[in-house]
């Protein structure tokens, strides 16, 4: 039955209507699935005593309990390189707080991508744990999973976006990390490119022959690079600026974007 593509749920239901013999259909079944009969007999004992809340006629109901308690989960066995994973990914779950109940059979079967990609949620940046040990499990279960290639590994790398803590955020984490990340390397780096970039368009859109665009331009450059170069003195840590680093950030960015828009308005309707 099994074979023809039925649900574990669906084939112990249609046992136990014909024979009413729940628990030995229900090992049946475990064993028809490949789970040896020792870890078979344990898992329906331990879920025997739910039985005697069903009647006969609600064997899909106790198909159900039996799906939801995990009774016909088989365990995967991993390779070493998944078996790391899988070990990373259940330090980042306890530092998060704990295992929801429906993560258990992703951990048993192995599904380590579904795992990865539901802890990568914003929500479960702020755990119960020390933040720094949530975020080195999983960046570098995230790493481990995106070099492995496949469909998923788009939202694996998606996944592992995310800059590296740093004066104290999230709360819990140190002033400045204890290993930079791959992840926040290469945020770190574009973001340099970016505002390099940026402060060189300043001075080059200045060059237009408009004295007052031009003055406008130079003074843009010159704040933008300014005030980004605090930010970042800030935010590496210098104890003069650390409490300001955000606020240099946002007047940063503000003097850049107000600047870019004011050039997509000047080309508009040049």
């Amino acid at each position: 039955m099994l074979a023809t593509g039925q649900y574990e749920e669906a084939v112990f239901a249609e046992l136990a209507v014909r024979t009413g013999d729940w628990a030995a259909r229900a090992v049946a079944v475990c064993l028809a699935l490949g789970v040896p009969r020792t870890d078979a007999e344990a898992r329906v004992r331990e879920v025997e005593p739910l039985f005697g809340d069903f009647a006969v006629g609600e064997e899909e109901l106790v198909a159900t309990v039996l799906g939801l308690s995990d009774v016909f989960v088989v365990d995967a066995v991993l390779d070493e390189h998944d078996e790391h994973i899988r070990h990373l990914l259940g330090a980042a779950t306890g530092a998060s707080g704990g295992y929801p109940g429906s993560l258990l059979g992703w951990f048993r079967t192995g599904e380590l991508t579904k795992i990865f990609l539901y802890f990568a949620q914003p929500r479960f940046r702020d755990g119960r744990g020390p933040p720094t040990d949530f975020r080195t499990a999983m960046t570098t279960a995230g790493e481990l999973l995106a070099s492995k290639g496949g469909p998923d590994q788009a939202e694996v790398v998606a996944g592992l976006e995310r800059t590296d803590p740093v004066c104290g955020y999230p709360p819990g984490a140190p002033d400045q990390p204890q290993r930079h990340t791959r992840a926040g390397t290469l945020q770190d780096l574009f973001s340099l490119v970016g505002f390099l970039a940026l402060t060189a368009a300043c001075f080059v859109f200045a060059l237009s022959g408009v004295t007052g665009w031009t003055i406008y331009s130079v003074a843009t450059g010159v704040l933008f690079a300014a005030t980004m170069a605090l930010a970042s003195a800030a935010f590496d840590g210098h104890q003069r600026w650390a409490d300001l680093g955000g606020l240099f950030q946002r007047v940063s960015l503000t003097i850049g974007w107000t600047w870019q828009t004011l050039l997509a308005v000047r080309i508009l309707y040049a």
